[in-house]
């Protein structure tokens, strides 16, 4: 018996906590005294040095997922996590 987990990590998404007033993208751009979309573009070069060199988008996330489910290709990102019962008796 075992538990099968998948897991998505997709890293920095352009979501509410970075586009709404006071999220992060403001908050980034005050610390680094820029403009959003320039302190945006810094902090995915130069801070996260990401590949894509932007923030990802929540239907990017999401059409991965569903790809995944659809070609039933799981097994890349499945760890199973097997527990057995020991008598401590």
């Amino acid at each position: 018996m075992g538990i099968r987990v998948n897991v998505v990590t997709p890293g920095s998404i352009r979501t509410p906590l970075w586009e709404s007033p006071g999220g992060f993208a403001e908050s980034l751009a005050s610390k680094l005294k820029m403009d959003r979309e320039e302190a945006i573009v810094y902090y995915t070069r130069n801070i996260r040095k990401m590949p894509i060199e932007r923030l990802g988008n929540p239907e990017e996330v999401a059409s991965y997922g569903k790809w995944r489910i659809l070609k039933r290709n799981l097994t890349i990102v499945t760890i199973l996590i097997r527990f057995k019962h020991h008598n401590l008796g």
